[in-house]
């Protein structure tokens, strides 16, 4: 019926390739009783309302471990003779690979048995109160000591960077003396020169950013590792999905188990905690903590731990590579 009363054919037009066109019949109702007639249809709502989009927690989060596409989440609502009903969400492989047919995608998992397993995941990765302040104060003595040996390092490719500037700027002056006369040669040198240049200056910034950025970035990972569990504990689905992102680059279904592949940075505090009861004893019990001698000593767990996650840091910001956490 809504169709009718909202068909042009009633005021002289009809639709074509979804266009409108004026017709040869006569129209039956005025434009303005069809327009009228749309805005009251439209007040009503008489069509069957679209169903909303679900907001799931781990929706957009995992990828099939088969074929490599996403893992859809749906509810399924069940209905029991009492007349009562009870909503169930499930995982399973959205099944859009095109190749073959992915098995996966009957197999529906629990929503909640996928959250159990992040859970125990995390739990891998979580260190105490006392574990955290004794890596932070790592963290920042270290600091202290990559910051002097920065200085030495940029003290040294600014000399090189002056060198060659020198040699650069003297090379300009003999060419407009006349005491070079190829041309060639000149504009061959002066972009070699040009370009050592730019390297030193690349080397400089890239050293710089590497000792400023790893302390962030360092403490963004041992904040993970001590609150990630608390945040997907909370029950609050935004914060449950940030732990999710900030735990691995990607997380797959695999049958009815989660697969994970972490940040490698956890990868420390992860060994560190599968040793948790002589490394926590170790940390609270030296009697020297808060000293150099505490602080400095390689043989400690903690100090170990936490200048492991610092390296892998600071390699990957000298070999420019991009690192996205949290």
């Amino acid at each position: 019926m809504r169709g009718l009363l909202e068909n042009p054919f009633y005021v002289g037009r009809f639709r074509y390739a979804k266009r409108e066109y004026n017709g040869n019949h006569p129209a039956l109702i005025t434009e303005e009783e069809f327009e009228r007639s749309k805005a009251l249809l439209g007040g009503l709502h008489n069509t069957r309302p679209k169903d909303t989009e679900m907001s799931f927690i781990t929706q957009g989060m995992l990828k099939c471990a088969t074929c490599g596409y996403a893992v859809v989440v749906e509810k399924h609502t069940k209905k029991y003779k009492s007349g009562k009903t009870q909503d169930f969400v499930y995982c399973h492989c959205s099944g859009k690979c095109k190749k073959f047919k992915c098995p996966q995608k009957k197999i529906f998992v629990p929503e909640k048995e996928v959250l159990s397993q992040i859970r125990d995941e995390l739990s891998k990765y979580t260190i105490d109160e006392d574990f955290f302040r004794l890596a932070v104060e790592a963290l920042a003595e270290e600091e202290e000591r990559r910051v002097s040996e920065r200085d030495g390092k940029v003290d040294e490719l600014r000399k090189q960077h002056d060198a060659l500037e020198n040699q650069l700027t003297n090379l300009r002056r003999m060419r407009y003396r006349g005491e070079i006369t190829d041309q060639v040669w000149f504009l061959s040198e002066e972009k070699l020169l040009t370009d050592q240049v730019n390297v030193i200056d690349k080397q400089i910034n890239t050293v710089e950013g590497a000792i400023k950025n790893w302390r962030k970035i360092a403490d963004d990972v041992f904040m993970f590792a001590r609150y990630a569990k608390e945040d997907f504990d909370s029950g609050d689905p935004k914060r449950m999905q940030y732990v999710m992102k900030a735990l691995g680059a990607e997380m797959k279904l695999s049958g009815r188990t989660v697969v994970f592949t972490p940040v490698k940075y956890l990868i420390p505090i992860k060994n560190a905690v599968s040793n948790a009861p002589s490394f926590s004893e170790s940390g609270r019990t030296c009697p020297e903590q808060g000293s150099d001698t505490a602080n400095g000593s390689t043989s400690s767990e903690w100090w170990t731990t936490a200048n492991e996650v610092r390296t892998m840091i600071e390699e990957d910001l000298l070999a420019g590579k991009p690192i996205h956490f949290i």
